[in-house]
Order: C-alpha cells, then structure tokens, then sequence
C-alpha cells in the first residue's frame, strides 16, 4: 500500500500501477475475507444462525402469526354466512373444484384421490411450481417490509382468507379433520416459513418505524443482516415443503398419516428453533469465562 502510494504520486507507469493495485487488492481479501468454507458456512448456518435469528425475531413472528390466524377466522367466518364471498377470497383456478356448491363426495374425492401410476416426473413439476410460487411470496414479504411493514401485514392476512374460505367449504360437508390432515402434511412447515418470511419483513419495518438513535438506513442494514438470515432459512423450509406437497401428501392418502408427518414436521422444527445453536453459544460463554 505505500509503495502503491508513491506510485500514484511519482509514476506514470500504468502497469507498475496496475500491478500493485492488484496485489493490494488480494491482499485485502486474504485479511479481511471470508476464510471459511462453503461448508462450514452452511453447518454454522444450520446449527447456530439460523435458529439463533429465529428466536431473535420472536415478536414479529408473532405479530405475523396473529394477522394470518385474523385472516383465516375472516374468510372462515364471513364464506359460512355468505357462500356468495367464496369467489371474492378465492380464484376458481386455485379452488379446483372445491366450491361451496361442491358435494361431499366430491370434495373427499379431492382430498383422498390416488396417486396416479409412475407420476415421479409430474410430483417433481409440482413440486418445483409450489417452490417457485411460495418463494415469490416469502421473498415478496421481505421487500416490502422496508416500507414500514405495513404492506407485509395486507399481505399476510390478504393470505390467510383464501385458507379460511376453504376451510368453511369442507366444515360444512362435515370435512374439517381431513381437510386439516390434507393440509397439515406440507402446511406445518409451509406456514411456518412464509411466517418467518413475514417475521423478516416485520423486523425490516420495525427499524424504519423505530431507529433509535441510528438512522434508518444504519438501523435497516443492522437488522437486515437477521431478516436475510430468516429468509434464506425460509426459502430452504419451502423448498422442503413443496417436496411434501408434491411428494408424501400424493402418496399418503390417510388423515391419520397426514396428520402424523404434518404434526411430527411441526415437532421438528420448533424444536430446533427453540434449541437449536444454544448448545455452541453456551461453549463459546464457557471458553470465554474460563480463558
């Protein structure tokens, strides 16, 4: 760097300076990189940062949870004193048949039809459209949380009526525990992540509406590293999840199954997020106070 900065001075030898440019630069990279594997990276993102994150967020998970269970009970609670709303929360595309005018064999023909015969390839398309679909939504609620969150609030509930509206439908055919297991199969972990995508989004608005004595652009890139770290957890939890909405949920066709696989996949996951990294923070305290 000093002779680099004679250089710049003295010399109008372009590659004399092109050529300590470039060692001052790699030297840069080999102080200040990053010296850990990709590896590494993932291990320590798996088993630390991203549980650690998720805990960190708690309340704006919450307050995302609240809005998206307001959101269910409304287009539950207005699609069984109205039909006539059904369509208003609903497309006809994403409906599938599954109408308040539909019967109760055809809906349960839904909910439990077979898997057709060497479908590998087209569970695999499924699955891959589910991805691709509910990550544009969580990656959507991570945007526009920088607009003080309120746009990420329409968005969770605008999400939770359409669930409510058909919710009502298989109530009312007397449905309700197979639908749940039809849901709860991919919808444990599927929820949980566009929630923590939405939880991101929360934590993004919070810095604009609450800096503190930051300003909002230090206070949005300091809590921006926890909200990314929520969303690449996320985006991988959907991935899972659309695994299990293309995969198992054609393939179990039992509620007590469904039920089973949604409710262990729900274990799963609040336990690591609860427990998860506390393990290698709580090594870390102990080598610090014994050094």
């Amino acid at each position: 760097m000093s002779s680099l900065s004679v250089a710049r001075s003295i010399s109008l030898d372009a590659n004399l300076l092109s050529y300590l440019e470039s060692l001052a630069t790699r030297a840069y990279f080999v102080i200040y990189g990053v010296r850990d594997r990709f590896g590494q990276l993932a291990r320590q993102f798996i088993r630390q940062d991203f549980p650690a994150a998720v805990r960190g967020a708690w309340r704006p998970i919450v307050l995302a949870f609240l809005i998206l269970v307001t959101g269910i009970w409304t287009g539950w609670a207005v699609t069984a004193a109205d039909s006539e709303w059904f369509g208003a929360f609903i497309s006809p595309e994403l409906a599938s048949g599954r109408t308040p005018s539909a019967s109760r064999e055809q809906l349960a023909s839904i909910l439990f039809a077979p898997a057709p015969g060497g479908a590998a390839e087209s569970f695999l398309t499924f699955a891959t459209f589910l991805f691709d679909n509910n990550a544009r939504v969580g990656i959507l609620c991570f945007a526009l949380g920088a607009l003080f969150g309120a746009p990420v609030a329409i968005l969770v509930f605008a999400n939770g009526l359409p669930l409510g509206a058909l919710c009502a439908v298989h109530s009312g055919q007397g449905l309700t525990v197979a639908f749940l297991g039809w849901l709860s199969i991919h919808g444990t972990t599927e929820i949980l992540a566009v929630l923590l995508c939405a939880g991101a989004g929360f934590h993004l608005g919070g810095a604009m509406l609450r800096p503190g004595r930051r300003s909002r652009l230090r206070a949005l890139a300091e809590h921006g590293r926890r909200a990314a770290t929520l969303l690449i957890g996320a985006v991988a939890m959907l991935f899972v999840a659309a695994l299990l909405e293309g995969f198992a949920r054609q393939l179990v066709t039992s509620t007590v199954g469904r039920l089973a696989i949604g409710g262990m996949m729900l274990a799963v996951w609040l336990g690591y997020f609860l427990l998860g990294g506390r393990s290698a923070k709580s090594r870390k305290l102990r080598k610090l106070f014994s050094s």
